[in-house]
């Protein structure tokens, strides 16, 4: 089983998760995560062996180049490579070998270049969506509301008795006939009392 250091430059897929060997960055969705040289140097190896078991003395040897570590230096590479792939709970992606070492599970498809990241959706595409609304949903009441209260008939009033021109007219002509008699009768009455004086001293 043969190590080599990881090209300047490259990518590669697993299953969905695209990994950029000269940017060390690990892009699952659209979320994109860093790592550090020697945890990509860690990842690119498992993955020249996908399927196969990478044993820990052979991954401490080529990636700190033959220096003394404590195991617990590769451990905690494994634990970040994990993170950063989404595989801390389930350890689907690099599981561990007891007492051996490491194996990484997957579908790997090596590329030249990086693969575009997904577009984010712009603000055009949202007001498109949004005009797309039927008026009559966004103006329709809630189901649970309480039944709209009906409006309280109004009160017609009865107009006003009309008086006609021929009421008025014959209220003025009794009115005249009234002053008329009154009047009549109050001169008779003053032309009649000086008479019966006269005839009381005879």
């Amino acid at each position: 089983m043969s190590f080599n250091p990881p090209p300047g430059k490259g990518c590669f897929t697993i299953n969905a998760i695209v990994v950029d060997i000269g940017d060390h960055t690990i892009r699952t969705g659209k979320t994109i995560r860093r790592i550090e040289p020697k945890a990509m140097h860690v990842l690119y190896l498992l993955a020249c062996n996908a399927g196969d078991t990478v044993e820990r003395a052979e991954l401490l040897r080529d990636i700190w180049n033959g220096r003394v570590v404590v195991e617990e230096a590769l451990t905690r590479i494994i634990s970040q490579l994990r993170q950063a792939l989404g595989d801390s709970q389930q350890r689907r992606l690099i599981q561990t070998v007891p007492k051996k070492g490491y194996r990484l599970r997957g579908e790997v498809n090596w590329q030249s270049t990086p693969l575009p990241a997904e577009p984010a959706p712009s603000t055009d595409s949202k007001e498109a969506e949004v005009a797309d609304i039927p008026a009559q949903e966004a103006v329709e009441p809630p189901t649970d509301s309480a039944p709209a209260k009906q409006p309280e008939p109004q009160k017609v009033l009865s107009p006003a008795p009309v008086v006609s021109k021929k009421a008025l007219f014959v209220a003025a002509v009794l009115t005249v006939l009234v002053a008329v008699v009154v009047f009549t009768l109050n001169k008779t009455a003053t032309d009649d009392t000086p008479r019966q004086m006269s005839s009381a001293f005879r």
